[in-house]
């Protein structure tokens, strides 16, 4: 099973950080070891409307999987996990503290990230941290249930075919 995913990059021309726009393909390879297929990576300047518009484009179209990289921490432009509440119909708290607690083992810097999670539609959208370092502790937090929400998002209850348990014993011992 694939799960069609685009990676969309805050890009802040004022940033003292170069190359962030490098490492795109690397974000990549390791959303393909979770199964995601991404058919896309996109720089989009950071500000209102336009990286709005551009998630929402992707969220129409057959994206299973968004991840928003930069634009989640605390600085006067990060607006990335407001922008991500407009477009979200559900937040998903679970894995946003999954995510946040991986970041926090880390790092200090990683209590910083106020990256959002949510369901728009069909697909899972994940603020990620500009840092690469955080950017591998957070995916690798949520690698174990991106299979899961992609499965139920598309009405299966597991993300392998052919296998509809749960995992779950049907008797409890108490």
């Amino acid at each position: 099973m694939t799960i069609p995913a685009v990676i969309v990059i805050a890009h802040d021309a004022r940033s003292p950080e170069p190359g962030v726009e490098d490492y795109g393909p690397e974000i990549a390879a390791r959303v393909e070891a979770v199964g995601g297929d991404v058919l896309a990576i996109e720089l989009v300047p950071l500000g209102g409307e336009l990286f709005e518009e551009r998630m929402q484009h992707y969220i129409d179209g057959e994206v299973s999987l968004l991840l928003t990289i930069g634009g989640a921490g605390v600085g006067p432009d990060d607006i990335v996990p407001e922008l991500t509440s407009i477009i979200v119909e559900r937040r998903v708290p679970g894995l946003e503290e999954l995510m946040r607690r991986a970041l926090i083992e880390d790092s200090p810097e990683g209590s910083l990230e106020r990256g959002a999670v949510g369901i728009a539609a069909e697909t899972l959208v994940v603020n990620l941290p500009r840092d690469l370092a955080l950017i591998e502790a957070a995916l690798a937090s949520l690698a174990p249930i991106i299979p899961t929400v992609h499965a139920r998002l598309q009405g299966r209850e597991s993300p392998y075919p052919g296998d509809e348990s749960t995992g779950y014993d049907d008797e409890f011992d108490g």
